[in-house]
């Protein structure tokens, strides 16, 4: 199956009988030459990786083989002893990956699905001008606007909020993709969309990113420098396994925090909170 999310061409060979139930909206008839082919098959055994060991995050990264030309990725459980129960192996350049894992696992095909897909995504998307964000975004009058702060802070109740009050549509509640153009930051929905399962497949020029905090009052005040940095670099996924491609994010993430207007929301769950982030957009930054 074929997909196009933020432009990018994926295609995903798999014994799976369904996709998980985000991904349809995505479908591409494209026949472009495909940014990244991943086979997602299942195994009666999944080797264990050969490479150097690089970071652990939970999974364990190696480069894949001899030569270092990859990546590979592990998941194991003290539950099957005899190796990983499931391994990504990536090219270099993330344009051939491939997906196995156990029988063990097969009752939870979808969900080994998502989880490595979503490897593959945050990894890809930085060779092409990309990063995920950890935010719930919103398209308002084709502008984007960003709520980030840690899980559990306010995200997806302050993007409703805007639902309920002004008409916004959630682009994607979890992980959108930021991705950079010459002359813009534009915001991006994907299939990977948290508990919500709120997603589109649709995009809007970032206006505005604002970062949450919870608190009694509702207030508002932009961030400096070196404010920036401590506040939002914690909530993009970042290649912690790779110096390359933690260059490529650090530089896509510079040019985001340069090119657009970023704030501090201290607030409450209501309604007074929406208005004081319309009238920024409405008149500081012009959006009508």
């Amino acid at each position: 199956m074929r997909y196009d999310i933020a432009g990018l061409i994926i295609d995903f060979q798999t014994d799976l009988k369904n996709m998980p139930e985000e991904f349809p909206s995505y479908v591409s008839e494209s026949d472009r030459v495909a940014d990244c082919e991943v086979d997602f098959l299942q195994c009666f055994e999944v080797s264990p990786p050969q490479g150097r060991f690089l970071y652990e995050d939970g999974l364990k990264w190696y480069t894949h083989g001899e030569n270092e030309d990859g990546f590979s990725v592990c998941l194991s459980t003290p539950l099957y002893p005899f190796g990983p129960v499931c391994k990504l192996t990536a090219a270099k350049d993330w344009r051939q990956v491939s997906i196995e894992y156990t029988k063990d696992l097969s009752d939870q095909q979808l969900a080994v699905f998502k989880f490595f897909s979503n490897i593959v995504i945050r990894n890809l998307i930085l060779l092409h001008q990309g990063i995920i964000l950890h935010a719930s975004t919103i398209k308002w009058r084709d502008k984007g606007i960003a709520f980030t702060a840690p899980s559990g802070t306010g995200k997806s109740t302050q993007a409703k909020l805007w639902e309920t009050y002004k008409g916004a549509a959630v682009i994607n509640d979890d992980t959108p993709i930021l991705k950079r153009s010459v002359d813009k930051i534009t915001i991006h929905g994907t299939p990977w969309c948290g508990s919500s399962h709120k997603h589109r497949n649709n995009s809007a020029p970032l206006q505005a990113i604002f970062v949450l905090e919870q608190s009694k009052e509702n207030r508002l005040r932009r961030l400096r420098e070196p404010e920036l940095s401590s506040c939002l670099l914690p909530r993009f996924l970042l290649p912690y396994h790779d110096r390359r491609s933690m260059d490529l994010a650090l530089d896509h993430i510079a040019c985001i925090m340069a090119s657009t207007p970023i704030y501090l929301l201290q607030c409450r769950p209501d309604q007074e909170a929406v208005e004081l982030v319309h009238e920024i957009i409405s008149n500081e930054l012009g959006a009508g």
